[in-house]
């Protein structure tokens, strides 16, 4: 029977007496250089497992810190730039080449696609980014003023490559 799953695997070679010693090796005790030899080898494999591989992702502080690089870069460029239709017209082509939001929408953003009323952990953990009232917030920053602005920045910008 286990020469035949074993041919079956394509293990031709495997016959009657090789099963048969595999077994008998299995029925004698070990030595003692041998049990020591299995034990390094159980420890070794051991530490093996230990190591944990990192993660690799973005967590939300480290996203915050690259939007906040990006963000500073630009208003680097805008405020030191002698030629401020380049520098708003490469700021302007960044933030559309984004597919992440720019920071300061972030609250309103955050605020428009979850639920409401956030459960407690979801308001601790989002609170830096979340506008302390909706109903008192500026206006300027509403979900509607975002879509116009983009609107507004994309028809300029069209407007300008004309």
């Amino acid at each position: 029977m286990i020469v035949n799953l074993c041919h079956r695997a394509g293990f031709y070679e495997v016959d009657d007496d090789d099963v048969q010693d595999l077994l008998q090796s299995h029925g004698e005790s070990l030595s003692n250089d041998e049990l020591i030899e299995l034990d390094k080898a159980s420890q070794e494999a051991d530490k093996e497992g230990d190591e944990e591989e990192p993660v690799i992702g973005l967590d939300i502080k480290t996203r915050r810190e690259c939007l906040g690089g990006i963000e500073k870069a630009l208003e680097t460029l805008k405020e030191r730039d002698p030629n401020p239709t380049r520098s708003s017209k490469v700021a302007h082509d960044v933030e559309n080449q984004s597919d992440m939001p720019s920071l300061s929408h972030l609250p309103t953003l955050l605020q428009v696609a979850l639920p409401h009323p956030l459960p407690m952990v979801l308001q601790l953990a989002l609170s830096p980014y979340l506008l302390a009232d909706p109903a008192t917030a500026d206006p300027s920053t509403s979900a509607s003023d975002i879509a116009d602005d983009d609107v507004l920045s994309s028809s300029a910008h069209s407007a300008e490559d004309e």
